[in-house]
């Protein structure tokens, strides 16, 4: 699949540079670096850290606008279950 990762990723970068053409536009750069990232090694670290550190900001903007609207505000999700149980032994009979 990188044969058609790569050539598709590089479109869509040079897509997002004319992004004053109807329907081209900006959306376009970051999904392309997204795909390029996939196959690219120097490129998945900053590709990470860019997406964790829009993940906190997306965190952080959710719980203001619950907090603003008066409903309760939970805390971050820590990854496990409230009962510690891992999701392939509750599908066990």
């Amino acid at each position: 699949m990188i044969w058609l990762r790569v050539p598709l990723a590089l479109l869509l970068i040079v897509g997002g540079f004319l992004s004053f053409l109807p329907i081209l536009g900006f959306w376009m750069m970051p999904l392309g670096l997204l795909l390029l990232a996939e196959d690219v090694p120097f490129l998945r670290r900053p590709t990470m850290k860019a997406l964790a550190m829009v993940q906190r900001w997306w965190d952080r903007y959710s719980q203001r606008r619950k907090a603003a609207a008066g409903g309760a505000v939970k805390p971050a999700v820590t990854g496990k279950p409230d009962d510690a149980q891992d999701a392939g032994s509750r599908l066990r009979p």
